[in-house]
């Protein structure tokens, strides 16, 4: 069996109502999906703003990435005046990277988030498929 772990590189990360889950490594089995991040964008009353978009830059070169959309608990760290959102689930766009049949080795993509408050965000990623 094969386990792919996965290296967050984030570019930028907000401190706004705009917010990814942030760096950590993480392994699962080869033949599944892995969730290598999620966005969300909520106001200060804890409604959501809609739901981000996701555009792939680059890569990745031997798997694909597809995006969903999940409910999902907010990690907002104080001061954040949205600290309060950190007790509900609110809609988020997961992203989610599958490697291709039987490839081990590094895998990467570059993305593009926009959230729906206008702000962009570039991420990049790279994983490791064992």
């Amino acid at each position: 069996m094969h386990k792919i772990g996965i290296v967050f590189g984030i570019a930028m990360l907000g401190l706004g109502g705009c917010q990814s889950t942030g760096g950590a490594v993480f392994n699962v089995v080869s033949g599944s999906s892995a969730v290598v991040d999620w966005y969300y964008d909520v106001d200060r009353s804890c409604k959501s703003n809609g739901n981000p978009t996701v555009t792939v830059l680059s890569g990745p070169s031997n798997g694909r990435i597809s995006t969903r959309t999940a409910a999902r608990t907010p990690s907002f760290q104080p001061p954040n005046p949205r600290e309060s959102c950190n007790t509900k689930r609110i809609p988020a766009t997961e992203v989610v990277y599958t490697p291709a049949k039987d490839f081990t080795g590094q895998d990467s993509v570059t993305y593009r988030v926009t959230f729906p408050t206008g702000s962009e965000r570039l991420y990049s990623k790279t994983i490791s498929v064992k």
